[in-house]
């Protein structure tokens, strides 16, 4: 089932009921509410991807992701140099968002 462009809930993942599929969502957190409105109508459950800069722009957001059962992954932009770097800086904002610290 493709809900849009950028949300996919892949039927190969899908059980008796909505609540067992699975998007993925690497898009830019201005849609993520909106998503995760019709994520909620549909009981389903997502994985979202999202970049250090994209963590620390939307707290708000990234906290209503987990809250509402999602899987949150960290991802890099094109421009990043040192990939594991960047991928540890995301992974801590992650942790600092979610968890407060």
């Amino acid at each position: 089932m493709l809900i849009d462009s950028h949300i996919h809930i892949f039927p190969d993942k899908l059980a008796e009921k909505a609540s067992d599929a699975i998007g993925i969502f690497y898009d830019k957190p201005s849609n993520h509410t909106a998503s995760l409105q019709v994520l909620k109508e549909q009981e389903a459950l997502a994985a979202f991807y999202l970049t250090e800069a994209q963590i620390l722009q939307q707290p708000e957001l990234v906290r209503a992701i987990y809250e509402a059962g999602h899987t949150i992954g960290v991802t890099l932009s094109a421009q990043e140099a040192i990939p594991a770097d960047a991928l540890r800086r995301a992974n801590d904002a992650l942790d600092r968002v979610i968890f407060c610290k």
